[in-house]
Formats: structure tokens, sequence, C-alpha cells
């Protein structure tokens, strides 16, 4: 009976080895899929930026590397006091606020000469922008005040616009702060036909001037001139933020479970004959031979921020993860050609 009982395990282990073999999401768990990198840059990521071939990145510290090289990236010395809770471009400066508890400062890190200088008469709780920065700051009244800041005026007082509107700041790219009620320019106007409820991320679009905008439902393009929008449906659960990698001409929507992804018709600054493509596809960033590992990593989990860009003939993503249990929170990076799995930054 007892060597019945021990042949019956055996079989039945044999064949749930099997099965885990062809069902790999089943059974692999992220450790098994790829050797995990140390991290390095930990817990919630505010944002990543790039200026002249650097990348930085923000957890409250701030981090540095070469765009493209994988590897851990640096702690960017000489940081003001207190915790980062953005970062910002404007041509070769980083913009970041520092603070603790209600008191934050805005400073700007020269990266020629490797040093921070204080914006002076400015106290914001946040900064946003990869062109023109945007500070926001909270009023007593409960409302919220935009600031514009520019290089010509790091020594001076900053522009304040005429307050178009009390509504929070959900990001900023090129020329334009995207608010909770719609898209603004620099100079404060509101743009004409844009999206003004759902809004959830802003990011630069395939020419100058263009941007991408998205909201619960729908991923916008705003081509740069008088009023031309378009959109189409984007169908990702709460999204969160939004990256444009242009020579797949994919835009990169992030949210509760990675990331969605919508296909251009070319590298224009329209949506007209876009499509939403699935991970995996011949079209996609996840390459098909990576599409297992991908659902068992970032895919599982909330993105925010989604950063890609091209590098050389390939592209790099980076993606902000945010497990629950923290145990996988932090910066993850993918690189096509070089590292072609998601794994730890």
């Amino acid at each position: 009976m007892k060597k019945r009982m021990f042949v019956i395990a055996f079989v039945t282990s044999v064949i749930i080895g099997l099965s885990a073999c062809k069902n790999p999401p089943i059974f692999a768990a992220i450790e098994q899929e790829v050797k995990l990198n140390p991290a390095s840059v930990k817990g919630f990521v505010h944002g990543i930026v790039e200026i002249t071939g650097t990348l930085y990145a923000s957890n409250g510290k701030i981090w540095y590397k070469a765009k493209g090289e994988t590897g851990k990236w640096s702690e960017l010395s000489g940081c003001p006091l207190g915790r980062c809770t953005g970062l910002a471009v404007s041509g070769s400066d980083l913009y970041a606020a520092f603070g603790q508890g209600d008191t934050f400062t805005i400073y700007w890190y020269d990266t020629g000469a490797k040093s921070w200088n204080k914006v002076p008469g400015l106290a914001a709780k946040a900064v946003f922008g990869t062109r023109v920065v945007f500070a926001v700051n909270s009023l007593k009244n409960g409302n919220t005040m935009a600031y514009t800041i520019s290089s010509a005026i790091e020594s001076g007082t900053p522009n304040t616009w005429a307050s178009p509107t009390d509504k929070a700041p959900v990001g900023a790219a090129g020329l334009y702060c995207l608010l909770e009620d719609g898209l603004y320019k620099n100079d404060s106007t509101k743009i004409t036909g844009s999206p003004s409820s759902g809004l959830k991320g802003i990011c630069d679009g395939p020419t100058l001037n263009s941007v991408f905008v998205v909201d619960d439902t729908k991923l916008y393009c705003y081509d740069g001139s008088a009023s031309t929008w378009t959109n189409i449906v984007h169908g990702v659960s709460s999204p969160q933020s939004i990256t444009y990698l242009k020579n797949k001409q994919l835009v990169l929507i992030s949210g509760i479970k990675g990331y969605g992804e919508i296909k251009l018709a070319g590298d224009i600054p329209t949506l007209a004959g876009a499509q939403s493509i699935k991970a995996g596809s011949a079209d996609s960033s996840v390459p098909p031979g990576n599409i297992l590992q991908y659902n068992n990593s970032v895919g599982k989990y909330v993105i925010n921020p989604i950063y890609a860009f091209e590098n050389g003939t390939g592209y790099v993503i980076y993606a902000g993860v945010n497990d629950p249990n923290t145990k996988y929170s932090g910066l993850w990076g993918f690189y096509n050609p070089g590292q072609i799995e998601w794994n730890r930054e």
C-alpha cells in the first residue's frame, strides 16, 4: 500500500513539474523568471528627465546615469536639504522642489558647474516641465497658484500666471501645463478644444509644440496649432502617466497593471489612423519572446511614472513599479538591445 501511494505521489509530482514547464505564468515567481538586480532607486519614483545625454530620477533623493547605460544609478551629491518632490528641465538646467513638512523651496542645478542655486522669491511644493518649468504652490485659501520659471529670471522674481484657474496640476510638457480642467499654455491661455475632466497625464508629442494628453478613457493629441485635436479610446484601466517612444511611433500609457500601447500611423502629431495594440504583438515595445516575463513582472503592478526613449536603433523604457507590499517597488528598466528583460534599476 505504501509503495502504491509513493508511486502515485511520484507520478503526480512529475505531472505538476511538466505542467509548470508548459505554463510558466501559473507557477513562476518574478525571481524565477530572471535574476533580479539589486535595487538602487527604490520606493515611489517622482519623475525621470533627461539633459544632454544624462538621465535624472527622483525617489526623494536624486539619481543619475548616462542615457542608454545599463546598471546602477549614482546618487547626485550636494543636493539641498529636504526631500525632493519632483523634477523639471529647462535647457541644460535641472529644477527640483526640496522640502520638509509644509516648507518647500525651488532650486535649479547648473549641470555644467555642478552646483545648486536657489530660485529666490518662490516657495512651491512641486515643479513640472520638459521645456518650460512650471512650479505650483498651495495658497492659504486652499486654492493653488501656478508659476512659470525661465533661465532668464533665475536670479530674479519668477513669473506668475494671471490666475487662470485654481485647479490642481496634473503635469507639464513643452510649452504647456495640464491642470485638472484642461491644457494651458505658458502665457496662461487655455487651449481651445482641450479635454477638461478626468485628466491623468501629459507628454511631449512627435513635433516641437505637440503634446499627448490622456484622461480616463481617451488619448488625445494636440498638434500645437490653434485648435487641432484628435483622439482615440485607449482601453487602459486607471491610466497613470504617458510617454512617447518616437522610433516605434508608440504612446505608452501606464495603468494599474503594466501599460497599454497606441500605435500611430506615422511620426506625426495626429491620432488619425492610430490603433491600440497588444503587448507581444509585432509593433509592441514588448517583444513576443518577452511577453511572459513582462506579464510576471511590471505587467502585474501599478506603473507610475513611465518614460521611454530611442537609443541608437533600439529603445529604453523605465517604469516606476508600485507594489502594494513594497517588495518590488522602485524603478525598473528594459533595454532593447542590451537587456531584453524587465529588471530592477
